[in-house]
């Protein structure tokens, strides 16, 4: 059982650990959670100075919203706190508890920024926690969905998570609070009062601190993912490009990772691209990827092509070709590593333009005997075709000068009959996620 001083000696940790912001808003539903919740605040906020404002949402779902409204009011104003009000409108017939929270945490939002607040206080405790930890596993989530709610984030602050909703109510007591009910609690209509009412209670007589150890598993998770999010990012630096509008992953690299770190790679570069996967479409572009040429259909329109050496990840969306900048450069030694480097015949350039391969385009590879279109030496080079067209050359005409990562043409070739020379480098990234200085993806 948690004390007034225990319960106030964790808000005050919680405060101070969210870097004890000036002006907290409180979600004030009229509930027993919410009441304990600004009891506590209020009596922080005289000791630490910050100040308090109470935000409450009328559904218009329950017959009981107007007296819950009430209610509200006369508690802040007994208090002589300042109070907000949004008042939602519904589809009763058509309306879902998803709908219910985004619309619920929209209007929260828009209070939040009404009244210059930098956080928002919620009610959630130990019990909603190991009811979200059980939802999610359910669901078949991951490390992320496990972590189930956050003490703080995204302007959101939880600070009563590792209370018990039985000490709340004894602090209620101890404070002579009142409160109002939520006669909808009590049915299991609802996914998570199913939950609250049958599953949670039935749990608790086979492990009766089983909401500690859901609590406990959430935190366990949370440290997890974290270090799963960092290898994932220091991977993907060395072995992945994101472009606008798609994703090249390096193939090798990509099969000699465990499986955990594959299926890790393809969600958060899918993920990048404003494409969400869950885990049996995840699995499905992994299978993809193992294959030489394997390719998967994706949400939004996109799909996964798996080629020799790279994965490719493309939105659905229109790739906007995005050209590396292009400089003329000092005396560089040799003739360039035709990556990124590069020296011409300065007199057989002439007025050469660097732009995206275009239909006619050719080449004549400097010692090769005859000439190709661009597109077919792009292909034969294992460059998926919806690379080849964002690919850079330096043209004069249809004629390439040079394919930048493969090959010169002959027509600008140094030569014994040479005479300028022109010593060109080009910055930034291939379509194929190649960068100068860097290891190929």
């Amino acid at each position: 059982m948690c004390t007034k001083s225990q319960l106030m000696e964790g808000l005050k940790a919680s405060y101070q650990t969210i870097g004890r912001p000036e002006r907290v808003g409180i979600a004030l539903s009229g509930g027993a959670d919410s009441c304990a919740l600004l009891l506590l605040l209020r009596a922080l906020s005289k000791e630490e100075g910050f100040s308090l404002v109470c935000m409450h949402i009328h559904h218009g779902l329950r017959d009981s919203a107007d007296g819950d409204e009430a209610f509200v009011r006369t508690l802040v104003e007994s208090l002589n706190l300042p109070y907000l009000v949004r008042r939602l409108s519904w589809d009763k017939a058509h309306i879902s508890e998803e709908m219910a929270r985004e619309g619920r945490y929209e209007a929260l939002f828009q209070m939040m920024e009404e009244a210059h607040c930098q956080t928002i206080a919620l009610g959630h405790h130990l019990e909603d926690q190991a009811e979200t930890v059980l939802m999610q596993l359910l669901r078949g989530a991951g490390g992320k969905g496990l972590r189930a709610m956050a003490e703080f984030e995204r302007g959101l602050w939880r600070p009563l998570l590792s209370v018990s909703k039985k000490d709340l109510l004894l602090f209620l007591d101890e404070e002579q609070q009142l409160y109002c009910l939520d006669e909808t609690n009590r049915s299991p209509r609802y996914t998570r009062n199913a939950l609250r009412l049958q599953v949670m209670p039935a749990l608790r007589k086979l492990f009766p601190r089983c909401d500690k150890a859901l609590y406990r598993a959430a935190i366990l998770q949370r440290d997890q993912y974290a270090l799963s999010t960092m290898a994932v990012k220091a991977w993907m630096e060395q072995n992945a490009v994101i472009f606008q509008g798609y994703a090249v992953v390096g193939k090798p690299a990509f099969l000699e990772a465990d499986e955990s770190l594959q299926r890790a790679v393809i969600h958060k570069a899918a993920e990048m691209l404003d494409i969400f996967l869950d885990f049996e479409q995840t699995e499905r572009v992994r299978m993809a990827a193992l294959l030489e040429r394997g390719k998967a259909n994706l949400p939004k329109g996109g799909s996964v092509q798996s080629g020799k050496h790279r994965l490719l990840i493309l939105s659905g969306q229109k790739i906007h070709a995005t050209l590396p900048k292009l400089e003329v450069v000092p005396l560089f030694s040799g003739f360039g590593d035709g990556l990124s480097h590069q020296a011409l015949d300065s007199d057989k350039a002439g007025d050469y333009v660097l732009r995206t391969v275009q239909k006619g385009d050719s080449i004549r590879p400097l010692g090769i005997d005859g000439t190709q279109f661009v597109d077919k030496y792009l292909a034969d080079r294992h460059v998926e075709a919806p690379l080849r067209k964002l690919w850079p050359i330096l043209a004069k005409g249809n004629q390439a000068l040079w394919l930048p990562g493969f090959s010169i043409g002959e027509e600008a070739a140094i030569g014994p009959s040479t005479k300028n020379v022109l010593y060109l480098r080009l910055t930034g990234a291939l379509p194929d996620g190649r960068i100068l200085g860097r290891k190929e993806p």
